[in-house]
């Protein structure tokens, strides 16, 4: 199946129909605020678990507006996700490659399906206007959609190589590490996290999944789409709460095999140092950036 961008926006204009595309999205935005002020759970070993303790997360656009209440994830709840992957694992990677990808691409359908309703979450916890926010979520699916078309033209990353001698077979195989750490940031709240989840599962590790605690509910909601794109328990495990905390114990737990983050420069140096301590382990680090933006008191946010 060739790859080819979502592009949502342009298609819509090159259609004539822009008028329907902000029909979409006004009509997205209304059931995204009937869902305001819920108690959303973590996700461990294909369990939903509410904690006692919370915390209240606030829009950046209107901080009187309450978006949901959120697990503050403990050190044991991060071991018990840690362990939850690890225990999916072995029969995760076992999984023909056919079988992720096809796992996948029915993910990258849902969140297509979907795309308003994440689109209009983006807007209420990332600030971004309707342009943007629809552009960050057709680069998840986009993300999904390649890497599917990566993992298929390769045929799993599992080649046949020149021999050495007449009798010998050679074969390139790429294998999964194991648990991987995914600390994922909040300028692309939908991109960059489905991103990073999404290259982890399909090579046949299994995930810990910490959203940016200034915008966790669209974690939650990816969570959601891969559950129902048929995704086994326990191969996506979700944490929230304080980065600082939970980071520390992604990166010093021995069981964790690799870690991708987005972040500082600052965290991302010393995350770096602590988690190859004791031995070489791969980590994916994209830091550092400044990207700002100033919203007069004359603005119109409704209208933005």
């Amino acid at each position: 199946m060739p790859f080819e961008n979502e592009h949502t926006l342009q298609k819509f204009i090159a259609s004539k129909e822009e008028e329907s595309f902000h029909d979409q999205y006004e009509q997205a935005i209304r059931d995204v605020k009937s869902e305001f002020g819920k108690q959303y759970p973590l996700i461990i070993g294909g369990t939903k678990i509410k904690t006692d303790s919370t915390f209240t997360h606030l829009s950046p656009i209107d901080t009187r507006i309450v978006l949901g209440y959120l697990p503050r994830s403990s050190v044991e709840d991060t071991r018990n996700a840690i362990n939850a992957a690890r225990d999916s694992f072995d029969w995760w990677r076992k999984h023909n490659y056919k079988k992720r990808i096809e796992i996948c691409r029915a993910g990258a359908n849902v969140l297509s399906r979907r795309k308003f309703e994440l689109a209009a979450w983006l807007s209420y916890e990332n600030g971004k206007n309707r342009y943007e926010a629809i552009g960050d979520v057709d680069e998840a699916i986009d993300f999904i959609r390649y890497y599917c078309e990566c993992m298929e033209t390769n045929e799993g990353f599992s080649t046949l190589t020149r021999s050495a001698y007449p009798a010998e077979t050679s074969r390139s195989v790429m294998k999964p590490y194991g648990v991987w750490g995914v600390i994922a940031p909040f300028n692309f709240p939908a991109a960059i996290l489905i991103g990073m989840s999404t290259g982890a599962l399909i090579t046949g590790n299994t995930i810990v999944l910490k959203p940016a605690s200034d915008a966790p509910i669209i974690g939650y909601k990816f969570a959601e789409v891969m559950e129902e794109a048929g995704l086994p328990n326990g191969v996506l495990n979700l944490i929230t709460g304080p980065g600082a905390q939970l980071g520390q114990e992604i990166v010093g737990n021995e069981h964790v095999a690799g870690i991708v983050f987005t972040g500082s420069k600052k965290v991302g140096y010393e995350m770096i140092r602590r988690f190859n301590k004791t031995k070489p382990r791969p980590i994916i680090a994209e830091l550092g950036g400044k990207n700002p933006a100033i919203v007069t008191e004359s603005a119109d946010l409704d209208e933005a």
